[in-house]
């Protein structure tokens, strides 16, 4: 009689883990998604940014040629002498 009350008691908490086990598979699976997509969504924000980030500095580069501020100036100059040592960096490369 003992014998059998311990063999339903375990067999009540094997089915409790198994179904424990069945619920965190389905919540693994729903955070891999998840997971997935806030990844993809981080990808796009990042283009995002620097897409404006290149907007930004088309923008500076224009305002300081057109000479609207000194600061803007300073920008626009430190703008060209990065894109010139980029051009001569390319060259560089190239002529190897």
């Amino acid at each position: 009689m003992a014998g059998s009350s311990v063999i339903e008691s375990l067999g009540a908490k094997i089915e409790r883990l198994m179904a424990e086990h069945d619920k965190a598979l389905a919540d693994n699976e729903n955070l891999a998604r998840q997971k997935a997509k806030l990844a993809e969504e981080n990808k796009l924000l990042k283009q995002t940014i620097v897409s404006l980030q290149r907007r930004i500095g088309v923008l500076e580069l224009g305002n300081g040629l057109t000479g609207i501020g000194s600061d803007d100036t300073k920008r626009a100059r430190t703008r060209i002498n990065q894109l010139v040592r980029e051009i001569d960096r390319c060259i560089a490369l190239m002529n190897r």
